[in-house]
């Protein structure tokens, strides 16, 4: 039997000021979500039985450098442990990141807006087994490419709200370096290329909020 309980997922975002038609030159945007899970699975089979606790925590800063268009830097961490119980091992998994990105936003009325967004950045990964387990501890590093559509909504004069599918394309090169823990000294080098998409996966379907402090 498995059982999944998700903790929270929490965007955080407030307003301060008056929302308008136009995002004026000079407005500060700022953004950023924090979440947390818990993932338990139990199964009579050995080594299936494992828990797992995460966390990712992502802020957005940016300003308006023409009207309703917005250059900015994001920032992402997520730690994630996974206790195997059969198995008697650990896995840890960090995540740093860091980007910029460019939003140009389309009002079409009665508060509504479309944008697109843009985004180059890189991410770091590294995965951590308990030591004697025949598993691979790997270092990642990744640059992508990206961007996405999507939709905003000023819900009253100091909150937008907003939707859109993340990395609805993106290109994306990483270098991966990994060590085997069985006492075999094998590792090994890995360096890869790809194009992907996020129209077959709904768990990039985002809905957050954006501050916008006008000048």
């Amino acid at each position: 039997m498995k059982k999944i309980l998700t903790l929270s997922v929490l965007p955080f975002l407030f307003s301060v000021s008056i929302l308008h038609a136009q995002i004026s030159k000079g407005s500060l945007f700022l953004g950023g979500n924090i979440s947390g899970s818990t993932v338990k699975t139990e199964s009579t089979q050995p080594n299936v039985t494992s828990k797992q606790n995460g966390l990712t925590i992502s802020p957005v800063i940016g300003f308006a450098v023409k009207e309703n268009l917005v250059f900015g830097a994001d920032a992402s961490y997520s730690f994630f442990k996974t206790d195997q119980v059969y198995g008697q091992y650990t896995q840890k998994q960090y995540s740093y990141g860091a980007g910029v990105f460019l939003r140009k936003y389309k009002p079409i009325g009665k508060g509504f807006y479309l944008f697109l967004q843009g985004r180059l950045g890189g991410r770091y990964d590294e995965n951590k087994y308990t030591p004697g387990v025949s598993a691979n501890n790997t270092k990642r590093f990744t640059t992508t490419f990206g961007g996405y559509p999507g939709v905003s909504y000023a819900i009253n004069r100091k909150l937008q709200l907003e939707t859109g599918f993340n990395n609805l394309l993106s290109l994306n090169y990483y270098h991966e370096t990994g060590k085997n823990l069985d006492g075999s000294g094998y590792s090994y080098k890995s360096n890869g290329f790809n194009i992907a998409t996020s129209l077959d996966n709904l768990s990039s379907l985002y809905i957050g909020f954006r501050l916008l402090i006008g000048k």
